[in-house]
């Protein structure tokens, strides 16, 4: 990769980090897309009789929201516009909200199960 960083930025040190800099933001939004399709994939197999209506509502518009924040967050790297940039990080907000109630909500109910 460093051979592919001298060629595209040159010999200048800074556009070299700003090319590590977009490879890495780049990497991170693919990797987030692909984690999220990968446990949606798993909660649809593991039987959807099992998940209630909330959580299969969720599970339907997050779907739709994780492809949304992938293009927001593209667009937001490529174009260095800073209130895509605002908006990218807002959306994040609900994601890490309902992350922290899905444990409380595990954690809650650990040990109380019926089987």
């Amino acid at each position: 990769t460093n051979m592919m960083a001298f060629r595209v930025g040159g010999a200048l040190e800074s556009l070299q980090s700003q090319y590590f800099m977009l490879n890495l933001c780049f990497s991170m939004l693919t990797f987030d897309l692909q984690a999220q399709l990968c446990l949606c994939v798993l909660l649809l197999t593991s039987g959807l009789e099992k998940i209630s209506t909330p959580h299969s509502i969720i599970l339907g518009i997050g779907l739709f929201r994780a492809c949304l924040k992938v293009i927001f967050g593209i667009v937001a790297i490529l174009k260095e516009l800073k209130p895509l940039v605002w908006i990218f990080v807002l959306q994040n907000v609900p994601e890490v909200a309902y992350l922290i109630y899905l444990l409380y909500t595990v954690i809650h109910n650990w040990g109380r199960s019926e089987e």
